[in-house]
């Protein structure tokens, strides 16, 4: 994944990743944060999250910058079933 397609990513977006398998799952962005590199990442809990992290700003090139942009993503199909059973609770 490149710098330029993670900075077009937006919370709600959706797209494609491969797994280690070669299956194709769609993904849902939960957050899109700039941080310091000092923050502590969260680690995924399980297969179905990715984070992804570029140094930012995104034209610095070296990386030699101390913030972050990272994005969280979680697998579409937990993230609408989550949303859908939470919508009941009302």
């Amino acid at each position: 994944m490149n710098a330029d397609f993670i900075q077009t990513l937006r919370t709600g977006d959706e797209f494609e990743f491969p797994s280690v398998c070669g299956n194709r799952q769609k993904f849902r962005i939960v957050s899109v944060n700039i941080v310091h590199c000092d923050f502590l990442l969260e680690n995924p809990v399980d297969l179905s999250q990715l984070i992804f992290v570029a140094p930012y700003p995104f034209h610095n090139i070296d990386g030699n910058t101390p913030l972050r942009y990272v994005v969280y993503a979680s697998n579409a199909a937990k993230t609408a079933s989550a949303a859908s059973d939470s919508s009941r609770l009302w």
